[in-house]
């Protein structure tokens, strides 16, 4: 378990973490920070502890935005992956009538020479 520092609001504290995490940590409590920031900026010094649970309450708003941003992005990628298939299902389809058309047609012309060879062959 690896340990970082972190600084909040111009507070440190010690948080752990996966190993190879720290990175992440460092700039997850910079985004953080910069919320808090702007807070104080806005609102003036409110302490600490609301100043923390104001930002995480942003945070958590940005994040249920942005899952029904993606909710609503993934509901139009499969109404336009539905409506490829469906494109992609009439095509062939039409592609399978066009082709049973043309085997008929050159089944019919086929026996229609077979009818005429059989005639001939019984006139001589």
């Amino acid at each position: 378990m690896a340990r970082v520092s972190v600084t909040i609001n111009k507070q440190s504290y010690e948080i752990a973490c996966e190993q190879g995490q720290e990175q992440s940590v460092l700039a997850l409590a910079s985004s953080v920070d910069e919320k808090v920031s702007q807070l104080v900026g806005s609102l003036g010094h409110v302490g600490e502890s609301r100043s923390l649970v104001m930002a995480a309450l942003l945070m958590a708003d940005e994040i249920q935005e942005l899952k029904k941003d993606k909710a609503r992005i993934k509901a139009e990628a499969d109404a336009r992956v539905a409506d490829a298939e469906e494109k992609i299902r009439l095509q062939y389809a039409n592609n399978q009538s066009q082709t049973q058309s043309m085997t008929l047609k050159t089944l019919s012309e086929a026996a229609k020479r077979m009818e005429s060879i059989a005639q001939r062959i019984e006139a001589s």
